[in-house]
This record gives C-alpha cells, sequence and structure tokens, in this order.
C-alpha cells in the first residue's frame, strides 16, 4: 500500500500531476556509522550474520549503468511500448508475484541529485540485476527496494555478478568475456581472481585456468559480427578460440564465423583446419581461400576444384521464394530459422500432406505479436523465410522432405508386403 497520497501518484504513470523534477550536479557525503537496531535471535544469538542493510527509495533516483559495467553486457533498456521481447513481460509478472520478496538492485551513488516536488533526493545508479530493474520500471513502481555495497568501485559488484546466482537468464558466452576483459583491463583485477570467481557459476566448481581467463578477453576482442554470433549461440566458445589467429584479418575472421553456421553447424575441427589451410605460416603457400558466392561462403582450394564446404550429404539448395529477388541474404535466413525451435511435423491423413503441430506457430506468434509500428521489408523476408527454413529443416529428418525439396511418398512396407 502506497505511504502517502504522493505515492499513490506517482504509481501511475507520470502520476495525475506530473511531479517536478529537475537533476543538480551535487557530491553526496557517504558516512559509515555504528547504529542500534533489532534484531532476531534464537537463545540470545543472533540467527545469522548482518551482511547488508536495504532500503526503498523513488525509482526516479534510479538509473542504468553502462552496459560495459553490467555482467550483461548485451541487454538493452526497452522501449515502454516496445513487446517484442516477450521475455521482459514474464520477468515483470515474476517480480510483481514476490511482492515484499522481491531482489533489492545493487546501487552506488552518483555525483548529482534529483529535486522531485521540491525535495532534494540522491541519485544512484544499478549495477546489478538490469532485467529486475526494467521489471520494476514496467510494474510503474513508485518505490523500489535497494541496497548499497561497501565497496571502492563498480568492478567489486561485477566481479560478485559472476559467481552469484541470477535471477533471470544466465550470461551469454559473449556476457562472460565482456566481464573478463572490462574487469581485468578497467579495473586491474588479476586474472586468478576473475578465475575463482568464475569457478563459483561452473559445472565442476573448479577454477579455469589463467590462459583459459586470457583466451575470455581475447575473444571479447573479436570483431562485432563475431560476437552476435557467439551471443545468440550460433557459434560456440570453442569456434571463437579457433578464430583468434585470424581475428586481425576483420574480413576472413567473419567469412570464417558465418561459414561455421552457413547450414548446418560445422565442427570446431573442421574450423581448425579450414584455418590451416587458410593460413598455413610463413614461407608456405595457402591451400585454400575463401569466396562468397549466391548468398553461401565457400572455400576453392588451390587444385583448381570449386568445393562448397558442407557436411556431408547436405545438398546445396538455392532458394527460390515468391518472386524470385530478396533484399536479404540466405545465411541472415539461416540465422532466424534457429530462432525457431519448436517446429514439429507430424503426419496428416493425406499421404501427400503432413501437418504442423499447434506449438510450432508460438514462436512466429511472438515476433508478429511484438511488431510495433513499421517493420522492413528486410527483416520481414528474413524472419518468414527462417520460419519456412525451420519447416523444411523438420520434414527433412524426418524423411519426408527429399532433396529436391518436395514431398516424398511414406510407403508402408508392411501393407505392401501382407498385399502381395
Amino acid at each position: 500500500m502506497p505511504r502517502s497520497i504522493d505515492d499513490a501518484f506517482d504509481e501511475f504513470e507520470g502520476g495525475i500531476t506530473a511531479p517536478e523534477i529537475s537533476q543538480h550536479d551535487e557530491q553526496h557525503i557517504i558516512a559509515q556509522k555504528q547504529m542500534s537496531d533489532l534484531i532476531t535471535t534464537i537463545d540470545g544469538k543472533p540467527i545469522g550474520d548482518v551482511v547488508g542493510r536495504t532500503f526503498e527509495v523513488k525509482i526516479q533516483q534510479l538509473e542504468l549503468a553502462p552496459a560495459s559495467d553490467l555482467l550483461y553486457s548485451q541487454f538493452r533498456l526497452h522501449d515502454p511500448d516496445d513487446n517484442s521481447d516477450p521475455q521482459i513481460h514474464q520477468y515483470a509478472k515474476s517480480v510483481e508475484g514476490m511482492g515484499i520478496l522481491a531482489p533489492a538492485l545493487m546501487v552506488l551513488p552518483l555525483p548529482r541529485t534529483i529535486v522531485i516536488n521540491g525535495e532534494s533526493l540522491p541519485m544512484f545508479r544499478v549495477y546489478h540485476d538490469p532485467y529486475v530493474y526494467e521489471a520494476y520500471v514496467r510494474l510503474h513502481r513508485a518505490r523500489v527496494p535497494v541496497i548499497m555495497p561497501p565497496v571502492d568501485h563498480p568492478g567489486a559488484i561485477l566481479l560478485m555478478a559472476l559467481s552469484v546466482q541470477q535471477h533471470t537468464r544466465k550470461p551469454s558466452m559473449l556476457e562472460r568475456c565482456d566481464t573478463a576483459r572490462r574487469l581485468a583491463e578497467t579495473y586491474g583485477i588479476d586474472q586468478n581472481v576473475i578465475a575463482l570467481h568464475l569457478a563459483r557459476d561452473s559445472e565442476t566448481g573448479e577454477a579455469p585456468s589463467r590462459s583459459y581467463v586470457s583466451r575470455l578477453i581475447s575473444i571479447s576482442n573479436l570483431p562485432g559480427s563475431v560476437r552476435d554470433l557467439l551471443h545468440s549461440g550460433l557459434i560456440t566458445l570453442s569456434h571463437a578460440v579457433e578464430l583468434l589467429p585470424v581475428r586481425q584479418d576483420e574480413t576472413l575472421c567473419i567469412q570464417l564465423a558465418n561459414w561455421v553456421c552457413d547450414g548446418n553447424r560445422k565442427s570446431v575441427r573442421m574450423l581448425a583446419d579450414l584455418v590451416k589451410d587458410l593460413q598455413p605460416g610463413a614461407g608456405i603457400q595457402p591451400q585454400a581461400r575463401l569466396i562468397e558466392r549466391d548468398g553461401h561462403i565457400q572455400v576453392e582450394r588451390s587444385t583448381g576444384r570449386n568445393e562448397t564446404i558442407k557436411l556431408v550429404g547436405e545438398p546445396v539448395r538455392p532458394f527460390v521464394t515468391y518472386d524470385r529477388t530478396i533484399a536479404v541474404k540466405p545465411i541472415a535466413i539461416r540465422r532466424e530459422m534457429s530462432r525457431f525451435t519448436n517446429v514439429e511435423v507430424v503426419p496428416h491423413q493425406n499421404p501427400d500432406q503432413i501437418d504442423l503441430t499447434q506449438d510450432s506457430f508460438e514462436q512466429l506468434r511472438q515476433w508478429v505479436v511484438g511488431r510495433q509500428g513499421q517493420t522492413t521489408v528486410r527483416e520481414t523476408e528474413a524472419v518468414l523465410l527462417g520460419f519456412l527454413e525451420a519447416v523444411r529443416s523438420q520434414a527433412a529428418q524426418t524423411g519426408v522432405l527429399n532433396a529436391q525439396g518436395i514431398l516424398s511418398a511414406v510407403v508402408d512396407v508392411d501393407a505392401n508386403a501382407r498385399q502381395a
């Protein structure tokens, strides 16, 4: 329940009358003093160690830290009217359901104040749980719980975030790489210390080597489009490691990353062998070179034989679309194809047809519902054709789609034998 009529107004977006708000640069004076409080005891002893104190502040006193200072380095605040990410709505519902148990935001003070309805209040920056912060914003909370840890710099909070259970999704491998790089390069934290915190969130509980942390930092410096593929899971950390020797050649590095996820994802061994063929060493003639042809990354061998690098048995099939002309490249369609993980084909009563389950359309429905305003033709083509590619892929795996892209008749061998 609101504590005052002002809080009640604040719970409505903008309030019944918009509060007068202004910001001023001003140094806060932070004092840590002893104070008395009532605590619960059992047999005259505290039930545990007192590790911190939670406060409530007006949500206008908060701002989100830069992405580089967050464990979720790829997080971006959504526009209030942007519903393209259905998870944001789920997070908000979860926080709302927690009630007074909703997690406190970890903050540090900013060197400025904000004046709300004539009252000068300190400003804070949120350094952890950006998804929870956005949930509070979506819920139009007037006040939110915060905790200010006694640390010297934001790097201490970022280091802690590596080893604690997250309230929302697990950070991607790219976000772990970015965090290791920020901790080492900006805050000067030793790589052995970073490794210890990475160990607490690992399956084995063992600290990785210093060289492992060093590789994470190097991977964080890969070209932007390669980073995007790692963040989305289209290439793995092991693939990214194999790209490190060619990271200075940005074009080649991007081509190799796209080649890995062009069609069925290539193995790490295949990538390592191709890198050796492309850059065999000083004084040795390269055995191959990469070219882009018909929207595919291909390898041209020094023997003069052109070979499209595909997994064994995978046909090279051109895209034929509704008007034979599309703005988006096939490789982008295959990237969008990875979002449709629920597609499932099932037999139809007519043997010349197959059915899609109802759940097959759920992720496509979420994308359609999330459209706000205009959507480019390029994005629309990529998503819709990506869905169709997911359908074709599932049909091919079940054996009802042949190499020419048409339905194959399902033959009941037992029935034929009975008729004979």
